[in-house]
């Protein structure tokens, strides 16, 4: 301990550690003040399908207004997170 790539370990008032491991370094971590779903980039993303699907004529309209090739369209996060 910690592991190996670890960026970031946390250890907790009752001795559980979490540890941030990145081995090919993409990704980040940013602190953010306040409500973090207030703040870009999260306030950007669109809706979560597993938590707040929307009915079939607003999912149907966020997808027409889009034009291109199917797949850049559903890996669109600010349309469907």
């Amino acid at each position: 301990w910690p592991p190996r790539f670890a960026k970031l370990v946390v250890t907790f008032d009752n001795g559980i550690a979490l540890a941030y491991t990145d081995p090919r370094r993409f990704g980040r971590i940013r602190l953010v003040p306040g409500d973090v779903t207030a703040s870009p980039p999260i306030s950007e993303l669109g809706f979560d399908p597993l938590l707040d699907m929307p009915d079939e004529a607003t999912f149907s309209s966020r997808f027409a207004k889009r034009g291109g090739p199917i797949k850049s369209v559903l890996l669109d996060q600010s349309i469907a997170a």
